[in-house]
């Protein structure tokens, strides 16, 4: 019987209008509490309910969020599941929830999220890896607070990890998710994503990334470059822009060119490659005439 109900309303749920949608939301509660059972299909068929739900508005996620807190709690145990359909069909609704506001987001990170996202980042199906990354990209487009949870729940280290292994689709799920921490992080954060290793990674998806996603890198590379002017700046004029450094390789040249290369002209493109390299030259030039002010102090000790 209860196996009937739930896959019933997981079609209700499906493309629910406005005109039906208060008789679906009065129903959640009821119906939400079958996710205690025990059965596979029960929960798959729930969890797709409450996926099809919170794909809306922010009004239908906060619906959802609405729910007792056993509920929810309940719904982010079931990423650990071990039929990863279950898992698969709790992840699409809590990534859908995520793309709601701060506050939104944070309910479920208070849940004890993270630590299952990353567990799934070593999962070996394809779609459930890449709906990770969804999520995870969507928790780094947060507050400075939230991707200090991810810093701190050792999701950065995890994602790198997974460009040595996984599809270009996947990967460019992985990249949102540190351009977007990159963008919206504090300076430190920044210094430990770039100490973990996202320079050259990012730079290899570059190449062969649609225009919105190569956008969302440069801007990453820009931030990357402005912390280390502010590091240059408090270590006094004695320094130079370390993180330039990475952008001068000949290699990362090469890429830059492909990309101007391969742009379409994009304006936002050009501009982009054109201050990250205003800003590498400048810092090469300091970088040069440090090195000439140390050789000439050394000739004079010498002499």
């Amino acid at each position: 019987m209860i196996k009937n109900v739930t896959w019933t309303m997981s079609n209700l749920c499906n493309g629910v209008s406005d005109r039906h949608w208060s008789k679906i939301e009065a129903a959640l509660p009821l119906f939400a509490k079958a996710l205690q059972y025990k059965d596979e299909e029960i929960l798959k068929d729930i969890c797709w309910s409450l996926s099809y739900v919170s794909g809306g508005t922010k009004d239908r996620i906060q619906a959802v969020l609405n729910l007792p807190e056993a509920i929810l709690h309940r719904l982010v145990e079931l990423l650990t599941h071990l039929s990863p359909s279950v898992q698969h069909a709790a992840l699409i609704t809590i990534g859908n929830i995520v793309t709601g506001d701060d506050v939104q987001t944070q309910t479920l990170l208070d849940l004890d999220l993270l630590p299952r996202l990353r567990k799934l980042l070593s999962h070996s199906k394809p779609s459930i890896l890449k709906d990770t990354c969804f999520t995870l990209s969507n928790v780094a487009a947060g507050n400075p607070t939230q991707i200090q949870q991810l810093v701190d729940a050792k999701i950065f280290p995890a994602l790198l990890l997974l460009f040595h292994t996984v599809s270009f689709e996947i990967k460019v799920e992985a990249t949102w998710a540190i351009a977007n921490a990159l963008s919206n992080g504090t300076e430190e954060h920044v210094r430990y994503i770039v100490h973990q290793g996202c320079i050259a990674p990012l730079a290899e998806v570059m190449l062969e990334a649609d225009l919105t996603t190569l956008e969302a890198i440069l801007e990453g590379f820009e931030h990357i470059l402005k912390v280390g002017e502010i590091d240059q700046f408090f270590k006094g004029p004695a320094h130079y822009n370390a993180y330039a450094q990475y952008f001068e390789t000949p290699e990362m040249k090469e890429k830059f060119a492909y990309v101007l290369d391969h742009c379409g002209g994009r304006i936002s493109v050009l501009r982009n490659v054109q201050q990250i390299y205003t800003t590498v030259e400048q810092a090469v030039a300091k970088m040069n005439a440090l090195h000439a002010e140390a050789e000439d102090s050394l000739d004079e000790i010498i002499i």
